[in-house]
């Protein structure tokens, strides 16, 4: 996996390309490669034995899920703070960047909880830049914050409807 590198190429117009000098690359998985889940799996293994004793871990070739679970909002809190800490040094320790843009927080909660708790949550300065969801699609399915189907249901009814429209014409 040594001696590799990359750069970046743009199409101005369809005959003028403009073309970046090359730069080695020192670490990481390539992209797009049949191998490349695989790599990466194996290049992530480690990260549970960093974090599982405060979090449960859930993890795809391509995607990971951390599941925090606590008996009140104060102890929930501190876990979110240390999980964070923990998995920024695992980062780090790993020449790798956590890209919060790609990173949420979804509180998974009953009706009678209220949302106003993470805005006390997300004043420490560890988890601040954290985007708090109501749903997302993790591994082909969609997941809200009260557990129920009603998003997936809508999105496969919409999807249905599309190809419905398509095999019609």
């Amino acid at each position: 996996m040594g001696d590799r590198e990359q750069y970046v190429e743009i199409r101005t117009t369809v005959s003028k390309v403009v073309k970046s000098s090359n730069k080695k690359i020192l670490s990481g998985v390539p992209q797009g490669s049949v191998l490349g889940p695989l790599l990466f799996t194996m290049y992530i293994n480690d990260l549970p034995n960093f974090i599982s004793s405060v979090v449960d871990i859930v993890m795809y070739p391509d995607d990971c899920a951390l599941v925090i679970s606590a008996e009140n909002e104060a102890a929930l809190e501190s876990k979110l703070v240390q999980v964070v800490k923990l998995s920024s040094h695992w980062f780090k320790r790993n020449n790798l960047k956590n890209n919060l843009t790609k990173s949420f927080l979804m509180h998974i909660r009953t009706n009678h909880l209220t949302k106003n708790m993470w805005n006390l949550m997300l004043q420490e300065e560890s988890v601040k830049d954290l985007t708090v969801i109501n749903d997302v699609k993790f591994s082909g399915v969609y997941l809200d914050c009260h557990l129920s189907w009603n998003k997936h249901v809508n999105e496969l009814v919409l999807k249905l409807k599309k190809d419905i429209f398509f095999m019609r014409k």
